[in-house]
């Protein structure tokens, strides 16, 4: 495998990873169909980079059988799906603290290192993300080992039912927060620039900067 497809959970941040031989539109097609939607069903709205594979006919004639608003990344601007890009971040560095002796293996350590991030507690919703998404608290390594009993009581269910929908609750609270102070913190650092119709602007290249690279393309026309 040389690749991973990450779909994320905006609202429980639950992630899925899968392994890919190739990135082919092809394969991310087969994917979101026999591993996502006929699994969980079909989501109402998709958050794409602008790689050509989710750009591709085949993708969006998906999207457009299961009625699935698909939306895109602004050009050169990837951390307008920055959770994915987060994740992204964390999910490197957890690989490397396992495949230190088999980089080639990755794979083999991908579910558990996913596993390990779903049923962490996140600082933004307060609750782990496996809750979130099922509903119910995961059964961990330790719980088995201390031969932990889950009894069902009366109306225990109804409980369950109500405390997870709190939780949701709480979580969207707790994430709209969140984002309100990445907003201000952002804007805190940014000053506000008028263009007009005809001016020359330069477009950022996405790629890393070298010493001899230019990091702009342009001029472009508004």
């Amino acid at each position: 495998y040389k690749y991973i497809l990450v779909l994320s959970d905006y609202a429980s941040r639950f992630v899925h990873t899968f392994p890919m031989k190739n990135q082919t539109a092809q394969t991310i097609a087969r994917i979101l169909v026999n591993k996502v939607i006929t699994k969980y069903g079909a989501p109402e709205t998709v958050l794409t980079d602008q790689g050509t594979n989710f750009l591709s006919k085949m993708v969006s004639e998906i999207c457009k059988l299961f009625k699935i608003r698909q939306i895109r990344t602004t050009a050169y601007h990837p951390q307008t799906d920055g959770l994915v890009e987060r994740f992204n971040r964390t999910l490197c560095d957890m690989l490397a603290c396992y495949v230190v002796d088999e980089p080639e293996e990755w794979d083999k350590f991908l579910p558990f290192v996913t596993f390990a991030y779903n049923t962490s507690k996140q600082a933004t919703l307060k609750d782990n993300p496996f809750y979130l998404f099922y509903g119910r608290e995961p059964v961990l390594p330790n719980d088995i080992k201390i031969n932990r009993h889950f009894e069902t009581h009366e109306n225990e269910g109804e409980m369950y039912n109500y405390q997870w929908r709190k939780a949701q609750e709480l979580a969207k609270e707790h994430l709209a927060e969140a984002q309100s102070k990445q907003k201000r913190y952002y804007d805190a650092g940014t000053r506000s620039i008028k263009y007009n119709i005809g001016d020359l602007v330069l477009l950022k290249a996405p790629i890393s900067p070298g010493k001899f690279i230019n990091r702009w393309n342009g001029p472009f026309r508004i």
